[in-house]
């Protein structure tokens, strides 16, 4: 039987010990692998966050192509929608789910600031392994699968979804959200705003928004 192991926990809680106990270093997958250099220095960087946790469900998907046979993602999964795109994957590829609370409190290795352990911690949520149901991730499965060349477009619209999602975790939260950007005639960009489909509406000035999500041409 394949198996994914999904370890959750706020910062400090013990995912990653706990994931080495269970399987060791060369199957572990968590974003935050990738803020470490060659040299194995942690090199955080917020605006980077998306990119991230892109990276780690591309090494997912392509541990899954490789049918290994037990994966472990160790990550915050403080809600539902952070989960959804594993499960997805599991369920397209034969995987059977089974997700780890970690409840512990050792202090971060990372440093991860009060403010922000708190902010996870009021996302709290309880996950079903039962709910997938991420259709861009149904899409790219379907690439993988047919060897297609939509794959690598459809990797590009993953990098940005989770960029959307890491610079406004607590929209995501409450729904699914749709941005849009306003700009000149002449394409220079004015603001971003977030909607989400309970109403809510978010807008950042283009300084505070991520580079991944800026549109590479506007037009007005």
């Amino acid at each position: 039987m394949k198996r994914l192991f999904i370890i959750r926990g706020l910062a400090g809680s013990g995912k990653t010990t706990l994931a080495q106990l269970l399987v060791g270093w060369e199957s572990m997958l968590s974003a935050d692998d990738y803020f470490y250099d060659e040299a194995g220095n942690y090199h955080f960087d917020r605006t980077k966050l998306g990119l991230a946790h892109a990276s780690c469900q591309e090494r997912c998907l392509e541990a899954m192509e490789r049918q290994e046979s037990k994966i472990i993602i160790h990550n915050t999964f403080s809600s539902q929608w952070e989960a959804t795109p594993y499960l997805t994957m599991a369920k397209g590829f034969g995987y059977e789910p089974f997700i780890i609370e970690c409840q512990n409190n050792f202090g971060s290795t990372h440093d991860v600031p009060a403010d922000i352990r708190s902010n996870m911690a009021r996302r709290w949520e309880t996950l079903d392994p039962n709910l997938g149901g991420s259709v861009m991730v149904d899409d790219l499965i379907q690439a993988v699968k047919d060897k297609g060349e939509q794959r690598q477009v459809l990797l590009e619209e993953l990098k940005e979804a989770r960029a959307l999602e890491a610079f406004i975790p607590d929209v995501f939260a409450e729904g699914r959200a749709k941005s849009q950007w306003k700009a000149t005639g002449d394409g220079e960009l004015l603001e971003f705003t977030v909607t989400t489909s309970k109403g809510i509406v978010k807008t950042f000035t283009p300084n505070e928004v991520p580079e991944i999500l800026k549109p590479k041409r506007v037009s007005g």
